[in-house]
């Protein structure tokens, strides 16, 4: 649903979408800790996460071509590299996290990561296709 979302604007504005994605990620996952007791405002956390984690491979995607403009066939296999990188380690830092840890404290470690990740990509041309677009 969230790739619905954002592909008419895609190519416009990738950059923004990446942002706005990220802070969805974040604040669902305030959402989802803070509404722990309640089962429908818990259903809701996880579906605007899911909307926004379903945007991100697609905005990945753009921003790598943008980056990579001159080597654009290397573009498709990098994201999605990255990417499932970053899938295996997200669940091995979770899987160890658990097993010292509640799901509370999960929670708010994915929250503080994706707060940081946030905070840096909206610094200006920390995005590499920011730079690359703007020469």
């Amino acid at each position: 649903m969230g790739l619905l979302v954002v592909t008419p604007w895609v190519d416009r504005c990738p950059r923004a979408l990446i942002l706005v994605t990220m802070a969805l990620l974040c604040a669902s996952l305030v959402a989802l800790w803070w509404s722990r007791p309640h089962l429908s405002a818990t259903v809701a956390s996880v579906l605007v996460w899911g909307l926004a984690l379903g945007a991100f491979p697609v905005l990945a995607q753009v921003m790598a071509l943008r980056a990579s403009p001159d080597t654009p066939s290397a573009a498709a296999p990098m994201s999605g590299t990255t990417f499932n990188i970053g899938i295996t380690l997200g669940s091995a830092a979770g899987g160890l996290l658990l097993t010292t840890t509640t799901s509370t404290g999960l929670v708010v470690t994915s929250t503080a990561a994706v707060a940081v990740v946030l905070a840096l990509s909206a610094v200006p041309r920390w995005l590499p296709a920011d730079a690359r677009r703007r020469r």
